[in-house]
């Protein structure tokens, strides 16, 4: 990470960064908000990056307001970092906060100095489904996603799921048809962001290491998702769309896209990234039974703080 500039300065995030930033984030667990490929697909140029006491300050964007905010991933020097941040901030528009501040990084530190106030931020924990478990179906647990999928299969006597290959033209015009009729069918939300994300990670699909799975009905591309190995036994679901049209069709997706990362790298959990506070993407998200949560949080600073430091 030579290329990111010392606090206060920011460096732009660019394509050319992506090899040595996956390599520096591999000592993290994989936390959704601070993966390459999502950074780049929703935000690009807006995301920010600068080095403060050994940790990554981020200038980003607000999936749901568009907003500029701060966040930070690491653990050095917390109470130093975070006077400095918050010194910072005073000088700039930008919220008077750090978003997305990983809880297991600084709560021992943050107990033992006062002056900081830290509160989880459920909307943005990630969802750690265990794999082993979920293909195997078995049990109360997965009840209702056995139903989908006898559901599915009982009216899709012939369908194909296959790897899809997003750097041909055909498949990206497959995955790109079904986008927008997703779109079209869709409520509208902040998750319709998904579409410019999607279309910009196919333009630049060369550049990234994904593993993109689909489901084919008639010969038309009806739900995929598209996937990224983040460690030696984790993957992370970067999209999933489906044609919900055919009942069932998103646990099966899910189920397949599960099986064959586990049988081909060995993937024992699922980072299903976060539900930003959306009702129906957290009730879907829940429904895949997760083993735990990567919990983020807000830091601000305590106002008698503020106040002292400004005399």
């Amino acid at each position: 990470m030579s290329s990111v500039r010392l606090f206060p300065s920011f460096t732009p995030l660019t394509l050319g960064m992506y090899k040595d930033y996956v390599a520096y984030m591999g000592q993290f667990e994989s936390f959704s908000d601070f993966n390459f490929v999502s950074l780049w697909s929703y935000m690009g140029h807006k995301c920010q990056i600068s080095k403060l006491n050994g940790n990554l300050v981020f200038q980003m964007v607000d999936y749901k307001t568009h907003e500029p905010f701060l966040a930070m991933l690491g653990e050095n020097d917390i109470p130093n970092t975070l006077t400095q941040l918050f010194k910072y901030l005073r000088t700039t528009q930008l919220p008077k906060e750090v978003r997305l501040v990983p809880a297991r990084m600084v709560q021992d530190s943050l107990q033992k100095h006062q002056q900081f106030h830290f509160v989880l931020d459920r909307d943005n924990f990630d969802y750690i489904i265990d794999v082993t478990k979920f293909i195997k179906l078995s049990g109360n647990t997965f009840k209702s996603k056995r139903g989908d999928i006898k559901k599915f299969l009982t009216q899709n006597h012939e369908y194909e799921s296959r790897l899809l290959k997003i750097h041909s033209s055909q498949d990206r015009g497959h995955i790109m048809n079904l986008v927008k009729h997703w779109s079209a069918n869709g409520i509208k939300s902040p998750e319709h962001d998904d579409v410019d994300a999607i279309r910009k990670l196919l333009s630049h699909a060369h550049d990234f290491k994904t593993i993109d799975f689909g489901i084919f009905i008639g010969g038309k591309l009806r739900a995929f998702t598209i996937n990224e190995l983040v460690q030696k036994d984790t993957y992370m679901g970067h999209f999933g769309k489906a044609d919900k049209s055919f009942p069932g069709i998103y646990s099966f997706l899910e189920y397949e896209t599960a099986r064959y990362m586990h049988e081909k790298f060995g993937c024992k959990y699922l980072n299903l990234q976060q539900d930003l506070g959306i009702l129906n993407l957290r009730r879907s998200k829940l429904s895949y039974k997760p083993c735990k949560f990567l919990e983020k949080g807000t830091i601000t600073q305590k106002a008698t703080i503020i106040n002292h430091t400004k005399i």
